[in-house]
């Protein structure tokens, strides 16, 4: 199979994306896409940032399938939670509360 490194712009048109989201992703920000792996970067400031297009299309799959297996999770729990929950909360009962609220 053939590596596809493209720089910034081409490589977010090829993936569908805005070059700032695909940017974004990158393991310097809290994202899921890896320096030396999916992206290289140039040999100065100025240099572009080369992407592997089949690598980082593969990484965004496999983050869509998680976030959409965590939502269904979630919303399968949610049904289940909302037969056991009373119609009307009030403020003051706790499980009104958010996560980490007190």
């Amino acid at each position: 199979m053939s590596t596809t490194w493209l720089k910034t712009r081409p490589a977010s048109e090829a993936l569908g994306c805005s070059p700032e989201h695909l940017k974004r992703q990158r393991d310097i920000y809290g994202g899921f896409l890896e320096a030396g792996v999916h992206y290289n970067l140039g040999s100065s400031v100025t240099a572009a940032i080369t992407w592997d297009v089949e690598k980082c299309r593969a990484a965004f799959h496999h983050r869509g399938q998680k976030v959409r297996f965590k939502s269904a999770l979630l919303a399968q729990q949610g049904d289940k939670k909302s037969h056991a929950l009373p119609v009307q909360q009030s403020e003051n009962d706790p499980s009104f509360l958010c996560a980490g609220e007190k």
